[in-house]
């Protein structure tokens, strides 16, 4: 019976430094939406997309967004709905996962933009049509950051640290009309990525992945997610794991 209880006294404190590795780490929060609820498309400078040959440039609303051009200019832009979601975030990240077929030359380096104004291309907009967000109508930006990111590669995610300005969207210093993707290369050069259109697989689609306190709250379509431990939460487990079969050596030498 003493060797039953020094059993459990031992497995119940490997799972309690388990469980306690695990409560300090960040709340992890995935928000990606789908049709109907994602707001992102791409529009370009010349072509109009709306079967009529040329300009004035318009773009598409589809299962895309593309950045880049072939003398011509195209952008992205894209916004979530932060409604809810955790205050403040000790890390934010825009994740884009790359069509993984190649387009043109390859792909160009990318300018992000915070978009200053309100953009809605399905309520607003002086082209022929509200199904694009026409050329002349696309919102105000300035750029965030100085530097230029990397561009990516085909079939993998591509992830941009957004982190301050997610922050200064839910402290209320921005407001939150989302980012604009600008091409550093337009010879023919191309990042591609899927949209919260598409639908081959939902789990490809755009996504904000937030790492805040314990906690840490989730909007409408922000899911929850249990952090994969750390090494650290691993060696303490083991630890506990050998406290564990320590007891039960020393139960059975001492019944010897």
């Amino acid at each position: 019976m003493k060797n039953l209880k020094g059993l459990i006294v031992g497995a119940g404190l490997a799972v309690s430094l388990l469980a306690g590795a695990q409560s300090a780490q960040a709340q992890m929060t995935v928000l990606q939406p789908g049709p109907g609820t994602g707001k992102d498309i791409w529009t370009t400078s010349v072509y109009s997309y709306a079967g009529l040959g040329g300009g004035p440039g318009g773009g598409l609303n589809n299962e895309h967004i593309r950045v880049g051009g072939w003398g011509d200019l195209y952008y992205s832009l894209i916004e979530f709905d932060l409604t809810g979601m955790a205050p403040v975030a000790t890390s934010a990240r825009l994740e884009l996962f790359t069509v993984p077929e190649i387009h043109g030359f390859g792909a160009t380096g990318l300018y992000l933009d915070r978009i200053t104004e309100f953009w809605d291309w399905r309520t607003q907009g002086t082209g022929a049509d509200m199904e694009r967000l026409w050329w002349a109508d696309r919102p105000a930006a300035v750029q965030w950051g100085a530097g230029l990111l990397p561009a990516p590669q085909a079939g993998q995610w591509y992830s941009i640290d957004i982190t301050d300005l997610y922050n200064g969207w839910q402290s209320g210093a921005f407001s939150n009309f989302g980012v604009q993707l600008r091409p550093q290369q337009t010879g023919n050069t191309w990042s591609v990525f899927y949209s919260s259109d598409y639908m081959g697989d939902p789990s490809l689609r755009p996504r904000l992945v937030l790492d805040g306190p314990p906690g840490s709250g989730s909007g409408p379509g922000g899911n929850p997610v249990t952090p994969v431990p750390e090494p650290e939460t691993y060696a303490m487990l083991l630890a506990g794991l050998g406290l564990l079969g320590f007891t039960s050596r020393r139960r059975k030498t001492f019944i010897v």
